[in-house]
């Protein structure tokens, strides 16, 4: 699973720390759910920390990722070399009734 970092902001020793846990672990997940404003700058961080883990022969995983952040690197074409976890949530449309009647099946 790797070790787990939140990140909340801009963060000056990230980089360092992603380094020596992906040096121990392999793999480190980054808990973005605090990058609530996220800009080209916030996307140049993630790939920078991206492209460190795997220079150390590693990887991040990013988690609770907004839809915000996940349109911005999708639409960028980004979202393929970030590895994003996919959180099963609940629909939030309604099934839609079932008619019955004559010539329609229940």
């Amino acid at each position: 699973m790797g070790s787990i970092i939140v990140v909340t902001g801009p963060d000056p020793e990230l980089c360092g720390r992603v380094r020596a846990l992906v040096a121990a672990d392999g793999v480190v997940v980054l808990d973005v759910r605090g990058l609530t404003e996220p800009d080209p700058a916030t996307v140049d961080a993630l790939l920078r920390l991206a492209l460190a883990a795997r220079r150390l022969d590693g990887r991040i995983r990013l988690r609770n990722v907004s839809v915000r952040l996940r349109d911005l690197l999708t639409g960028t074409g980004l979202g393929a070399v970030l590895d994003l976890e996919v959180q099963d949530r609940p629909s939030r449309r309604r099934p839609r009734p079932r008619r019955t009647g004559p010539g329609r099946r229940p």
